[in-house]
This record gives structure tokens, C-alpha cells and sequence, in this order.
């Protein structure tokens, strides 16, 4: 484990289970079933888990300096933003009021903002982490049901500090 902990897995885990589940069942919203619940849980396990974790990768990279402490910050109220409709959602079942669901839009906004900034400041100390981080997100909407398995993916490689495996 990498000297960012243990919430990276959670985050990466929680990607997993949400991804693999919209891949083997498409959610239905208003809820028709457990698997629902168990989509929009997942979801919210790891919005909620992703903001200690990418402080925690923050943390263990102390070479990012400001511009990777301002992306770190950017990313970290971007998934507590998105946090708050799907909450909403799992605890009602159906879609949040409108004022709530408005919360999607700056939350993605600044989870990409966030994410090209962590990339950069990583860039400068890690390639292929450099270009992980902004790409994941883009690359997770393209693959629709199946894009928290690239989050998953991310996170993973964020817990593991970057590194490639030893062969």
C-alpha cells in the first residue's frame, strides 16, 4: 500500500462494484428493485469515500506542490458536491428535487478542473499518472455503464502511488 492509505481502495472498490453492476443491470430511477439501491450506494460510497482518498494521494505526494494542492482541493469538493444529489437519491429513491440535481454541473466542473491540475502537477514527477488523472473522467462518460470500472482503474493506480507492478 502506497502512503496514501487505505481510502484510494475504497474509492476504487466502490468504482468497481458500481460499474460492474450498471454493466450487468442498468439502473432504473424511480427504484424497481435492489439492484437499484445497490447502483446508487455504490455511487455514493465512493463520491463520498473519493474525497478523503484524493487528499490522502495528495498527501503522499508532496512534490505536486500548490497547483497539485489547488487540484487536489478542486477534486475533493467536486465529488462532495456530486455526493449530495446522489445521497438524495438513494434516500428517496427517485430523482432529487431541481435545485439539487443543478449541483451535477458545477460538480463536474470542477472534478475536471481539479483533474487537469492534479495532472499536471503529477506530470511533472509521473508520466503515465500525469496523463491518468484528466483522462479518466472523459474517458469514464465515453464508456457510459461501464465508466466507473476507468475511475475503478484510476484509483487503483493512484493507491499503488503510480507505480507500474515489478515483473
Amino acid at each position: 500500500m502506497s502512503g496514501a492509505g487505505r481510502w484510494p481502495w475504497v474509492a476504487a472498490g466502490a468504482s468497481a462494484v458500481l460499474g460492474a453492476t450498471q454493466v450487468i443491470r442498468p439502473q432504473v430511477v424511480p427504484f424497481a428493485g435492489a439492484g437499484d439501491y445497490l447502483i446508487e450506494a455504490a455511487y455514493a460510497l465512493y463520491l463520498v469515500g473519493a474525497v478523503p482518498a484524493v487528499l490522502a494521494v495528495r498527501r503522499a505526494n508532496p512534490g505536486w506542490g500548490r497547483i497539485g494542492t489547488v487540484g487536489s482541493v478542486l477534486y475533493a469538493i467536486a465529488h462532495g458536491l456530486l455526493a449530495i444529489p446522489v445521497g438524495l437519491t438513494l434516500v428517496l429513491a427517485d430523482e432529487p428535487p431541481e435545485p439539487v440535481g443543478l449541483l451535477f454541473l458545477p460538480g463536474l466542473a470542477l472534478w475536471l478542473a481539479g483533474g487537469v491540475l492534479m495532472g499536471v502537477a503529477a506530470f511533472r514527477r509521473s508520466r503515465p499518472l500525469g496523463v491518468a488523472i484528466p483522462a479518466a473522467l472523459p474517458l469514464a462518460m465515453v464508456a457510459g455503464a461501464a465508466g466507473p470500472l476507468v475511475e475503478a482503474a484510476l484509483w487503483a493506480f493512484l493507491a499503488t502511488g503510480g507505480r507500474r507492478p515489478v515483473r
